[in-house]
């Protein structure tokens, strides 16, 4: 399943020095994407909760995301995180006990 490309609108961001909080999403779509970058600065962190009870069935999540927030896709429980091999996204879905899959490509900026 390939995520449709979502509104920027449907995210809060917030600002920090290295780049930007993904601090939650307010749309309606199961399979997103996040961004690689919001305003020229790389999405570094998924905050607390951002993502709670949506019912998302898939999200990818792209290498610029270095930290995931307590509780941020509680409440999904057909979730499946895409994200690349070697990328913190992974690293949190096994020690979440959330279903991934691999993406083989570059997720694009």
């Amino acid at each position: 399943m390939k995520p449709v490309v979502n509104n920027l609108n449907d995210f809060e961001f917030s600002e920090i020095e290295r780049g930007y909080i993904l601090k939650k999403y307010n749309g309606t779509l199961k399979d997103i994407s996040i961004p690689n970058e919001y305003n020229g600065k790389p999405v570094i962190n998924i905050g607390d909760d951002a993502f709670k009870n949506n019912k998302l069935t898939s999200v990818v999540i792209p290498n610029s995301v270095t930290s995931i927030g307590r509780y941020a896709f509680s409440g999904n429980p057909n979730l499946i995180i895409q994200c690349n091999e070697n990328s913190y996204a992974k690293n949190y879905a096994i020690k979440n006990n959330i279903k991934y899959s691999i993406i083989m490509e570059k997720v694009r900026d």
